[in-house]
């Protein structure tokens, strides 16, 4: 079912993910680019824990009546905070930032639970990079110039080769 939303015309529960029609209450987030051109989902957010939400992600690409996807990374889930404007975050008109988040619990030597980071999408480029442990916060308030940068098809590898890093 084709729904508007900001002019964005997108059929959400046709993606991958969790059965919208079983799992009710899950909700959607979208960012658009401060140009218009580009528009960043988490779809399909639930809570796996108390006050811990994730939802899977995608990137668009105007025009609004038949958008393109450029990108829904499998096996990418990302961070979900309860302070709007914070999911997902743009720079400029090129890079959107999203905090990306494993499901699958990891502890560090401490007992800690590993967080995975801040991911940088470069829309004009159409390349990736991964900040490991980084919140998405700190990568916007002094955005780093020498990130390592891949092709987004190596987003296939997600998580496994990235996170042996």
């Amino acid at each position: 079912m084709i729904k508007e939303i900001n002019g964005w015309k997108l059929d959400i529960d046709s993606w991958p993910g969790p059965d919208r029609k079983k799992w009710k209450g899950l909700r959607d987030i979208f960012q658009e680019s401060p140009d218009g051109r580009y528009l960043a989902v988490l779809y399909s957010c639930s809570e796996i824990d108390i006050h811990k939400e994730v939802g899977h992600f995608a990137l668009l690409e105007a025009t609004k009546d038949s958008p393109r996807l450029l990108l829904r990374p499998r096996g990418l889930t990302c961070f979900v905070t309860y302070d709007p404007g914070k999911d997902i975050q743009w720079v400029e008109n090129r890079f959107c930032v999203v905090s990306s988040y494993n499901l699958k619990p990891e502890f560090s030597l401490s007992g800690q639970l590993k967080f995975y980071g801040t991911m940088i999408f470069d829309v004009l480029q159409r390349r990736v990079a991964n900040i490991p442990g980084a919140s998405s916060d700190k990568v916007i308030a002094a955005f780093p110039d020498n990130l390592e940068w891949k092709h987004w098809r190596r987003l296939s590898w997600w998580p496994r080769l990235w996170q042996k890093q």
